[in-house]
C-alpha cells in the first residue's frame, strides 16, 4: 500500500472516530435539551399539582362535613334555641340567671327571657318543686 493510501485510510479511521465521539456527544446534548427536561418537569408538576388539588378538595369535603355536625350540635345546646322551644330564661335585678326561688323574694322584680324578646315582672309567691 502506498503512504497516500496508508494516510487516506489513516484519515478515515480518526474521521469515524470522530463522528462516533460527535454522535455520542450529540446525544449526551439532547438529553440536555431545556425543552425536554422542561416538559419533563412540567408533567411532574402538573400530576402533582393535580394530586394536590384532588386531597384539598377531599379534606375540604370532610372539615365541611365536620363543621355542619359541629354546627348542628352547637343549635342543640343553644340557649336561643331551647327558647324557641318553649322555654325561658329568668334574671334578677343585677342580671344574674336565676336557677332557684332561693334566689328571689316575693315583690322582687325579674326579667324573663323568651324566643322573641323580654318580659319584666314582679315575683308574688315562690315555690319549691322537687324534682
Amino acid at each position: 500500500m502506498s503512504l497516500a493510501g496508508e494516510m487516506a485510510a489513516s484519515l478515515e479511521r480518526i474521521t469515524a472516530r470522530r463522528r462516533r465521539t460527535l454522535s455520542k456527544l450529540q446525544l449526551r446534548l439532547a438529553a440536555l435539551d431545556l425543552r425536554v427536561w422542561l416538559s419533563r418537569h412540567r408533567r411532574r408538576l402538573e400530576s402533582a399539582t393535580d394530586a394536590l388539588q384532588s386531597v384539598a378538595a377531599r379534606r375540604l369535603v370532610a372539615r365541611r362535613r365536620q363543621f355542619e355536625a359541629l354546627e348542628i350540635r352547637l343549635q342543640e345546646r343553644s340557649p336561643l334555641g331551647l327558647l324557641g322551644r318553649g322555654y325561658a330564661i329568668a334574671y334578677d335585678s343585677t342580671g344574674k340567671i336565676l336557677r332557684s326561688p332561693d334566689q328571689v323574694a316575693a315583690g322582687d322584680e325579674i326579667a324573663v327571657r323568651l324566643a322573641r324578646g323580654q318580659v319584666d315582672a314582679r315575683v308574688l309567691q315562690k315555690k319549691i318543686i322537687g324534682l
